[in-house]
């Protein structure tokens, strides 16, 4: 990155609103992302690290998630205003997998370092969502009031011993008890 030039390898006319990277990138080179406004609202995919992309979801997407074990089980998560997409191909081809609690749009999703024993999830929404079938269900877990909404999370990369997690909202960062 220091003496190149940085190159545009997808342009669209909407914006960009999530970038997901597989975790086995350096065998695979798969890239993920997506946007929600129209007319190029959808999941755009890259299986060269990003030179070239095809739309694989024709749906405004608000967050792409991989799993942890992504290079054997080819599982992704694609959020949406009408719910979770899921693709069990490396993110080639998505089907309509579930609803979030109440119809919350997710703004982020992250799967634990152990998804593929514990089926953990959560989605950032106005508030915090938490699945344990991996994302069949969904309980709240962290209640924001007002204007406040959940900006970002983090689980610990240990989250399967130790259940750290890390929620950011609009004003505040709290730890998980």
């Amino acid at each position: 990155t220091g003496d190149r030039l940085w190159t545009p390898t997808l342009s669209i006319s909407a914006g960009i609103t999530n970038l997901a990277v597989s975790p086995a990138f350096a065998a695979d080179r798969t890239v993920l992302t997506g946007s929600e406004t129209a007319p190029n609202a959808g999941l755009f995919r890259s299986t060269d690290g990003g030179e070239s992309w095809t739309k694989v979801l024709d749906i405004s997407v608000t967050t792409v998630a991989f799993s942890p074990s992504f290079a054997s089980d080819r599982l992704v998560f694609a959020g949406t205003y009408s719910g979770l997409y899921r693709s069990t191909d490396g993110g080639l081809t998505w089907a309509w997998y579930s609803s979030l609690l109440y119809g919350f749009t997710p703004l982020k999703l992250v799967l634990s370092p152990s998804f593929t024993s514990d089926l953990t999830m959560f989605a950032a929404t106005d508030r915090l969502l938490k699945s344990t079938d991996g994302g069949q269900t969904w309980t709240q877990v962290f209640p924001v009031s007002g204007w406040a909404f959940v900006a970002d999370l983090v689980v610990s990369p240990d989250f399967g011993d130790d259940q750290t997690l890390f929620v950011a909202t609009s004003g505040e960062v709290y730890l998980s008890p």
